[in-house]
């Protein structure tokens, strides 16, 4: 079967012990079953251990919410002890995501991480693909999503070479919007590309849709909540900023848009990037006032919050897809209107 990747996917190497923010902390770490009977067959002290720290198929994590096996070194000791080939599924895959379109699969690296975010703000979305040994998935219509993987494969180029970026967004989502209707009234064939208006974004009423959604980290909301007493001070976005931000909405491109070839709907998805990329920008701008030094670290940083806060909870990546049609801060003016520094931006 073929397998699409971005070109940069087998680039990809977890940084272990150098990392800044282990992902062998604050989260609830499933064991898959295979790997779990494995677990209890294990012999002597280290058997034990794993006995004493697996509770309900899930590592048992300290007062600290760290995995029991990550040791002060930052490495894992079961990793360490028994072999890569003895972690569990999930933590031999993240930050790895995969999706099955029929006889097609795809494969990339999600951006709550460290390492794999360095790697998607810093190198523009080229896909590749290769052949693997069969690996199916859901079944889905091959002619849509011929049509809808034409049009995701013009859409990346868009984002990253259409004028400002405001002008890009604006047209990607008149695009989506006239997709859309192709779709919902069966007609097979992808619509123009047209010039669109941007207009001005709405960051209060964004960012107090973010408020509304569940945190996975207890200071989401405050920063949220800051960073709208400060809307008024931010500055443009400067031209690196802008064009990492075409990569962050390529990347939720990738990752989401195909999926709708199931349910038939792709205008959320597309809106979705589009609000990733304001909202990561406005995080990048209130940075910048409060005396951050402006480095890589610091962008990659607030990119993985708002991947941590949306892409890695279910019901808030849903409410996302939903406010699409139901919030007005989604609103094609809203989301296109990008404050840049230059005419490239």
């Amino acid at each position: 079967m073929r397998f699409t990747t971005p070109d940069y996917y087998d680039e990809f190497r977890c940084i272990a012990g150098d990392c800044r923010d282990s992902c062998c902390i604050g989260w609830e770490i499933d064991i898959d079953a295979d790997t779990l009977g494995f677990y209890e067959q294990v012999p002597g002290s280290f058997g034990q251990r794993l006995h004493d720290n697996i509770q309900d198929g899930c590592f048992r994590l300290d007062a600290q919410e760290r995995c029991p096996f990550l040791n002060r070194a930052g490495l894992c000791d079961i990793y360490t002890q028994l072999g890569e080939e003895h972690l569990c599924q999930i933590c031999t895959d993240h930050p790895r995501f995969f999706s099955w379109f029929g006889d097609r699969k795809e494969g990339g690296i999600g951006l709550c991480c460290e390492a794999a975010a360095n790697l998607i703000l810093t190198r523009p979305l080229r896909l590749v693909t290769r052949e693997i040994p069969d690996d199916f998935g859901e079944e889905c219509d091959p002619a849509l999503l011929d049509l809808l993987m034409l049009a995701r494969s013009q859409m990346l180029e868009r984002i990253l070479h259409e004028g400002t970026l405001s002008d890009a967004v604006a047209s990607l989502l008149r695009f989506a919007q006239t997709l859309q209707f192709h779709m919902d009234n069966g007609i097979r064939e992808l619509p123009a590309w047209e010039a669109a208006p941007s207009g001005r974004f709405d960051a209060d009423g964004m960012l107090a849709f973010l408020q509304t959604l569940e945190p996975m980290d207890p200071t989401w909301h405050e920063t949220l909540s800051d960073l709208r007493c400060h809307l008024s001070d931010l500055p443009p976005l400067e031209p690196k900023e802008a064009e990492m931000l075409r990569n962050i909405g390529n990347y939720f491109l990738f990752r989401y848009f195909l999926a709708g070839v199931f349910e038939g709907e792709i205008l959320s998805r597309v809106k979705l990037a589009a609000a990733a990329m304001q909202v990561i920008g406005l995080l990048w701008r209130y940075r910048r006032i409060q005396g951050e030094i402006a480095d890589l670290t610091a962008l990659v940083d607030l990119a993985k919050a708002f991947s941590k806060e949306i892409e890695y909870s279910e019901e808030n990546l849903n409410a996302m897809l939903d406010a699409a049609y139901e919030v007005p801060a989604f609103s094609d003016a809203s989301l296109s209107g990008f404050p840049s520094r230059h005419k490239n931006g």
